[in-house]
C-alpha cells in the first residue's frame, strides 16, 4: 500500500512537472503543485513512521504471544502432573489425616519433653542434698568394706 503510495507520487511528479514545462505555467500553478508534492510527500513520511511503528507493534505482540504460549505450555504441564498425583491417592483428606497424626506426635513429644525437664530440675534439686549424704554414707560404706575385708582376711588364715 505505501509503495503503491510511492510510486503514485513519483509518477504525480513526473506527469505534473511535464505538463506544466510544456505548457507555460505560471507560478501560481507552481506553488501549487509544490503545496500537493509536500502534501503528499508529508502523508508518505506519516506512513512509513505508522508502518514501522506497526512492525514494532507486531514484533512485540508476537513476543508477548510467544511468552503467553510458553506459560501456557508449563502451566498445562503442571496441570496434568497434578492430574496425574491425583491419580496416585494424593488427595486432601489423606494428607490432613496425615498432618493431623504428626500434630498429636509432637503434642505427645512436647508432653514427654516437658516430664523430662521437670525431672530433671528436681535431680538437680536433690544432687546438692544427696552430695552431704553421700558423704557420710560413703564413709560408712568404706568402713564396712574395710571392715568385711578384714573379716575375710581373719577367715582365710583360719583354714590354712
Amino acid at each position: 500500500m505505501i509503495f503503491k503510495k510511492i510510486i503514485c507520487l513519483i509518477r504525480f511528479k513526473k506527469d505534473y512537472g511535464t505538463i506544466l514545462r510544456s505548457s507555460g505555467a505560471d507560478a501560481i500553478l507552481d506553488q501549487k503543485r509544490d503545496e500537493i508534492i509536500n502534501k503528499l510527500e508529508s502523508d508518505l513520511k506519516t506512513l512509513e513512521t505508522k508502518n514501522l511503528e506497526l512492525k514494532y507493534t507486531n514484533k512485540n505482540l508476537i513476543n508477548t504471544l510467544s511468552e503467553q504460549k510458553n506459560l501456557l505450555k508449563t502451566l498445562k504441564s503442571n496441570i496434568i502432573e497434578l492430574e496425574s498425583s491425583k491419580d496416585e491417592g494424593y488427595d486432601f483428606e489423606k494428607l490432613n489425616k496425615e498432618h493431623l497424626e504428626l500434630l498429636d506426635k509432637y503434642k505427645k513429644l512436647q508432653i514427654k519433653y516437658k516430664k523430662t525437664q521437670e525431672e530433671l530440675s528436681q535431680l538437680k534439686k536433690m544432687v546438692p542434698e544427696s552430695k552431704t549424704s553421700n558423704g557420710l554414707l560413703g564413709r560408712f560404706l568404706k568402713r564396712k568394706s574395710s571392715a568385711d575385708e578384714d573379716e575375710n582376711l581373719d577367715d582365710d588364715m583360719d583354714t590354712k
